[in-house]
């Protein structure tokens, strides 16, 4: 692996891309109904993504309003902070509330710690329940098929699995033989 090597590499798949994009009507020639193959590909990917800012707004809600009335400063921040935790699948919501009821713990607030671990295990239950059902619901599959997809996913390919696989079943979904 030299420089130059990568270099040529590089300009290689500059060039390759700049044609692929260029001539991207002979590209879908070549390939059979191929556009509406794109076309279900970015819906998917949207569909993916609309689901996961509505759960991350859910989060995001029920955060700030528990912080509210368990008397907690910085609401807004805190459930800011936990929405974008929320989205990172080896993270979560548990990297800040976990320290949180540690924390509150060892300062002596034992019920407001348990009032932060009843929320947290709430927002797990939550995120479980809607998550599949968005899912198939943005991407066009059966929910059985969205939470076989988010579990394997997750088991054989890790975080990355979370994305990857609810997207391949959506597109394979698109198919006629893959009716779901």
């Amino acid at each position: 692996t030299s420089l130059p090597g990568l270099f040529v590499a590089l300009m290689v798949t500059l060039i390759l891309v700049f044609y692929l994009i260029y001539d991207k009507k002979w590209v879908f020639a070549l390939i059979p109904r191929a556009s509406g193959s794109v076309d279900k590909v970015i819906k998917s990917i949207h569909g993916y993504i609309k689901t996961q800012f509505f759960i991350v707004t859910i989060t995001a809600g029920i955060c700030m309003g528990a912080f509210a009335l368990i008397g907690i400063p910085y609401v807004l921040v805190l459930g800011g902070l936990i929405a974008i935790f929320d989205v990172l699948p080896i993270l979560g919501a548990g990297t800040l509330l976990v320290p949180m009821v540690i924390w509150h713990f060892w300062i002596g607030q034992p019920v407001r710690a348990v009032m932060l671990a009843l929320l947290y295990v709430f927002i797990v239950v939550v995120r479980q329940v809607v998550e599949p059902r968005l899912l198939s619901h943005n991407l066009g599959i059966h929910p059985i098929v969205a939470i076989i997809s988010v579990f394997l996913g997750l088991q054989l390919f890790g975080p990355i699995g979370l994305i990857i696989l609810p997207l391949t079943a959506s597109i394979a979904g698109s198919f006629p033989r893959f009716r779901w």
